[in-house]
């Protein structure tokens, strides 16, 4: 007799949903839908109001379409905001408890954000003297200006910062393939030789690809995008088609190596900071936004100066003298605001992504 599932068990499903035959072996797809208490009395038995509802009668199973899965923290500490978790909807839970969601976050990377240095600027200045002369005998009573050098620096009042307000994504995500979520809701037989369809995923603490022989001998095939003979695995053909390549001879199965696995965002009312495609099989390159929480800051060690040519360093009264080196000396003038600059952001890391551990997916091959 094939191993039962336990009731509230979700795994990914590699296919098209054909939802009477999955029903037909006591799964439902995890797309949000409210259910009766009493129809489906086992599961909500395990699950209760998670995901929302009253339980009389109504409950919530969950909703995966477009998200990712997280296993619950439990207090661990691996994530840092479980206690701010909110609630599906009405009635469910919220904080570090299973059935609570959690919008996208940027972390700062662990390989620190730099700036390049190509930021030079300059500040026009109103009346600065572009020449000197000597003073003439007999003139006196002039506002006038020392003008040794003639070249000065500006002083070193340029700390500032600067914090990132464009660029980025619409949300942070890691690399990922999209495949519906399914849920088993009872644990009658309602079809005994459909107790888990071809074409379910199920993670596998082995080494699926060492141990390649044994599971293909037990029903099922490493996620490694390996080709297969349509006659020889016609069930598992017939429910993942060529979605991920191959003819009608020969067809491969998903490639699930090094990517995460996100639900198919199908028809779901809740598309905000969702990107890309909608069909099973698409896969999405990892994204990074820009924080929800609070703007990137650069620090404020901006402490720079700029070189003034002939500004004048001092003033003075004209006397009866000649000689001097003067200029005119107007008061009151300031830079103006003409130092737009830009820094391009280096550093960062290789790939955005939540914390993990590597396991294997395996395919089931038939229905038996």
């Amino acid at each position: 007799m094939p191993l039962k599932f336990p009731v509230g068990i979700v795994i990914p499903f590699a296919g098209p949903l054909k939802e009477d035959q999955l029903k037909s072996s006591g799964w439902l797809p995890c797309d949000g839908r409210v259910l009766d208490k009493a129809q489906y009395s086992e599961l909500f038995n395990v699950i209760g109001t998670k995901y929302g509802g009253d339980g009389v009668p109504n409950f919530y199973i969950p909703d995966l379409r477009g998200r990712f899965v997280r296993a619950t923290d439990h207090g661990r500490g691996y994530d840092p905001d479980a206690q701010q978790r909110k609630a599906t909807r009405s009635g469910a839970v919220t904080g570090d408890n299973t059935g609570s969601v959690q919008d996208f976050a940027t972390g700062r990377p662990k390989n620190t954000f730099i700036t390049n240095d190509q930021g030079n600027h300059n500040h026009s200045v109103d009346h600065l003297p572009t020449d000197y002369w000597n003073a003439a005998c007999a003139i006196t009573d002039n506002e006038g200006a020392n003008f040794p050098g003639r070249t000065a620096t500006s002083g070193e009042a340029g700390q500032h910062s600067h914090t990132i307000i464009s660029g980025g994504d619409s949300e942070s995500r890691p690399i990922n393939l999209y495949m519906y979520w399914i849920i088993k809701f009872t644990s009658a037989d309602y079809d005994e030789s459909m107790l888990l369809a071809a074409g379910s995923i199920v993670s596998f603490a082995g080494d699926a690809v060492n141990q390649n022989n044994d599971l293909i001998a037990n029903g099922w095939l490493p996620c490694t995008g390996s080709a297969y003979e349509v006659s020889k695995y016609p069930e598992l053909y017939e429910n993942i088609c060529n979605i991920y390549g191959g003819d009608q001879t020969n067809f491969n199965v998903p490639d699930l190596r090094g990517l995460f696995v996100r639900g198919v965002n199908t028809n779901t009312s809740d598309t905000s900071g969702v990107q890309g495609s909608t069909r099973v099989g698409q896969t999405e390159d990892y994204l990074t936004a820009l924080p929800k929480a609070a703007n990137f800051s650069l620090s404020t060690d901006g402490l720079h100066t700029h070189s003034a040519p002939k500004l004048p360093h001092d003033k003075y009264i004209e006397n009866y003298c000649a000689g001097h080196e003067v200029a005119n000396f107007p008061s009151g003038q300031v830079t103006d605001n003409n130092g737009n600059h830009t820094h391009v952001i280096a550093g960062g890391d290789a790939e955005t992504r939540p914390v993990n551990i590597y396991l294997d997916y395996i395919i089931k091959s038939s229905n038996v």
